[in-house]
């Protein structure tokens, strides 16, 4: 019965919304961020110098003394691993990733040829193959990191951040298991971020798109790291993880989960990066008379029992007891009440 109700309402206020819909304005007073990195200089240092260490190791590991000894502690080829292990802990080491290539593929090629003997392996050739594409490439163009993030910032609401989540994960580009363990290990951190946000009843569609484009700006500017941000808009607090209500943004590779890259975590290139934003019909023609009241939003959540104090009992249980504790007199208020607030959330 409860689920015929709303799906009747949803058909006829979703007929009125759409009339209602206002036409919004095209002229913006537009915000347009753009940030440039040049790292040419600092990649070809670094390259440089990667290129000598990888020609080096070329030049020994037929060697019979190295086929025997490896990098021992003290051994003729230790020294060559502790530069190695150098160049990779240094900060802007990662910058070699413009160039296709990580100082931990070097040293996991090192370790290759200890276990193999100086022999090639499926493992050493694919490394070389690398790197050598890498070598033979055309010299290090200018490269530049560069993002807009255009927003009105007249159309900005007010708004308040009621939850945040932060998470990292490896950006795999093959399947986990053609990875090698130290390859796995090299990959950077791709950083997610997931916000919550609690809105004005009455914010239009463009400003809650511009309040969230908004948001994205203050976010990847403070932290140039963050790889991906999702934004889940909401007009009341108690419903944050139930499912938005008003809107949600994700700024993204291309627009989607699921494009992240070694290369755009390491080098924050946002060339890439598009928003993908859904905005509900009902946002911008809400009047006050539509708006729940506190009590029957509490009496909703208990009729679809939000917090599973009812679980095991059928509706007519859950009606009976509902519509004791609140004193509602007939069947007919109680199924107004949840009809007017089950609407209000799905749209």
């Amino acid at each position: 019965m409860k689920k015929i109700l709303i799906i009747s309402a949803i058909t006829i206020i979703g007929f009125t919304s759409c009339k209602n819909e206002k036409k919004e304005g095209t002229e913006n007073k537009v915000i347009e961020v753009i940030e440039k990195v040049d790292n040419t200089e600092k990649v070809s240092k670094l390259f440089t110098e990667f290129n000598s260490l990888y020609d080096e190791l070329l030049s020994f590991k037929g060697k019979s003394d190295f086929k025997k000894f490896g990098f021992s502690k003290g051994g003729k080829y230790n020294k060559w691993l502790s530069n190695v292990k150098e160049l990779k802990n240094n900060p802007e080491a990662k910058l070699l990733l413009q160039k296709g290539v990580l100082v931990g593929y070097l040293e996991q090629l090192g370790l290759s040829y200890v276990a193999s003997k100086g022999k090639e392996t499926e493992v050493t050739k694919s490394f070389n193959k690398i790197f050598s594409e890498a070598i033979s490439s055309n010299p290090i163009a200018k490269i530049e990191t560069e993002f807009k993030i255009i927003f009105d910032s007249t159309k900005v609401s007010t708004y308040k951040i009621e939850d945040l989540e932060i998470d990292s994960f490896k950006p795999l580009i093959k399947n986990l298991s053609e990875y090698e363990t130290q390859e796995l290990k090299d990959l950077p951190e791709y950083i997610r971020h997931t916000l919550s946000i609690v809105v004005p009843f009455d914010i239009t569609k463009e400003s809650l798109e511009n309040t969230m484009k908004s948001i994205v700006y203050k976010k990847s500017r403070n932290d140039n790291d963050v790889d991906e941000i999702i934004i889940f808009a909401y007009d009341y607090k108690k419903d944050i993880g139930m499912g938005y209500t008003f809107g949600k943004l994700l700024w993204a590779p291309k627009g989607k989960i699921g494009n992240a890259t070694p290369e755009i975590a390491i080098n924050n290139n946002r060339n890439s990066y598009k928003f993908d934003i859904t905005i509900k019909n009902k946002v911008g023609n809400i009047k006050k008379s539509d708006l729940p009241t506190k009590i029957e939003l509490e009496i909703y959540s208990e009729i679809v029992n939000e917090n599973g104090q009812y679980t095991g009992k059928d509706d007519d249980e859950i009606r009976k007891i509902v519509m004791k504790k609140y004193k509602i007199k007939t069947v007919k208020e109680y199924e107004r009440i949840y009809l007017k607030v089950g609407v209000y959330k799905i749209f």
